[in-house]
């Protein structure tokens, strides 16, 4: 039986509890999520990025946990090895969330200047 090396794996972008985590062995991609404290809300867990290896080339792989999931298919799941960094991105609905979460502050901010502007004058300002 192969001896595996301990060792820790980092895990960054839309998971709870992004960071570096310490492994006794090689584990599958979904326990390093679950350690991780599991996805979040706006995560593209199609396009999850595992880089390993040698830092000056690294090697890169993509996976499609999506695709892995509907198949129900454990033998498909990458292995995390000590070293490794995963990556999961934000999907394109955060984008559109992001774009309202813009605007609706903008209105805000407008709301605010159209109070000031219908409610004060110039004797409200305290000048000094």
């Amino acid at each position: 039986m192969p001896r595996h090396r301990a060792g820790n794996f980092a895990i960054y972008g839309e998971v709870s509890e992004q960071g570096v985590y310490e492994i006794g062995q090689p584990i599958l991609l979904t326990e390093a999520i679950a350690m991780a404290g599991g996805l979040i809300r706006f995560s593209d867990f199609a396009k999850i990025q595992i880089l390993r290896g040698d830092p000056q080339n690294p090697e890169a792989l993509r996976v499609n946990l999506k695709e892995v999931l509907a198949k129900k298919k454990v033998e498909l799941l990458p292995v995390i090895h000590p070293g490794d960094t995963i990556y999961i991105p934000r999907n394109l609905l955060s984008k559109w969330f992001d774009f309202v979460e813009v605007i609706r502050g903008a209105r805000h901010v407008t709301e605010d200047f159209e109070e000031m502007r219908d409610h004060w004058t110039l004797r409200d300002i305290d000048r000094d």
